[in-house]
């Protein structure tokens, strides 16, 4: 059985992620693009567009330094879009 296009585009992109290449995932978000943490994230809650979601990632990334990763815990696909859930793992201290 062979699986839909967007479905094999949207693992490798997570299987970049997952190697710690996010370049692939970055290229293909929506330019209005919207992030949003849970309410314990503090300043890092809301990214909404492409520059406002770097800066927020480079910020955490920053912060707890070579603690950050992501895991993507799952995905859907359809004929247009994308949608994932994902863990920031990190440490600080």
């Amino acid at each position: 059985m062979t699986s839909h296009p967007n479905f094999d585009r949207a693992q490798a992109i997570l299987d970049a992620t997952r190697r710690g290449d996010y370049a692939p995932a970055f290229d293909n978000f929506a330019d209005d693009i919207v992030m949003e943490n849970g309410p314990g994230a503090g300043p890092w809650h809301r990214a909404r567009g492409k520059d406002d979601l770097a800066l927020m990632l480079l910020e955490l990334a920053g912060f707890f330094g070579d603690t950050f990763h992501l895991k993507f815990r799952s995905y859907a696909t359809a004929a247009s879009q994308a949608a994932s859930t994902a863990r920031i793992c990190s440490s600080a201290g």
